[in-house]
């Protein structure tokens, strides 16, 4: 009997360049900080490569999970950054933003911001009953909430802008196809 098949793409070379590109890019945050002496970490730069990953591959969800576990853990290795523990939290959040996004925005009756909206909210809320659990066990140490939510929110609309922006520039595109 067979309970449950997963069906495992190969990935193309666009989606292997994203991942080597991408998870180069996070292994060079700490240093492109210091050359612009700006905390460009509170950009949240992994978030803003998963959304884009999903609007530019609408097909596979495999490059997705590799994606989402490749960046943190990249980032953990190469710069220290963040611990371990908050790296695996960063593994699920990066995954669910991913895998929520793409299936939402696969759907006919979700648009992108809705799509964007929903990924934020389920990624967000595992993301701090891990943080909370982790600190609870002792995993972590320091505040469960390490920025404030204003600055989260801000990034989240520069995000959820930036997204709307490139679907309206690619669809524009689609259309003038025809």
């Amino acid at each position: 009997m067979e309970l449950i098949k997963v069906r495992i793409q190969k990935l193309s070379l666009i989606e292997l360049a994203w991942i080597i590109l991408s998870t180069t890019f996070i292994i060079l945050i700490p240093t492109i900080s210091h050359v612009l002496a700006l905390p460009v970490y509170k950009l949240n730069p992994m978030h803003w490569i998963i959304y884009l990953y999903c609007l530019s591959n609408k097909r596979s969800v495999n490059s997705i999970v590799l994606i989402s576990i490749l960046m943190p853990i990249a980032s953990v290795l190469f710069t220290g950054h963040p611990e371990l523990a908050k790296g695996l939290i960063m593994i699920l959040e990066m995954y669910i933003y991913g895998l929520v996004f793409f299936a939402f925005n696969k759907s006919t009756h979700f648009d992108l911001f809705r799509a964007f909206i929903i990924s934020q909210v389920s990624g967000k809320t595992v993301y701090y009953l891990c943080k909370l659990l982790f600190l609870r066990f002792g995993w972590l140490a320091g505040p469960l909430f390490s920025r404030s939510l204003l600055s989260q929110s801000l990034v989240t609309l520069m995000i959820g802008t930036m997204l709307i922006v490139v679907y309206s520039i690619n669809r524009r595109k689609y259309l003038t196809q025809f």
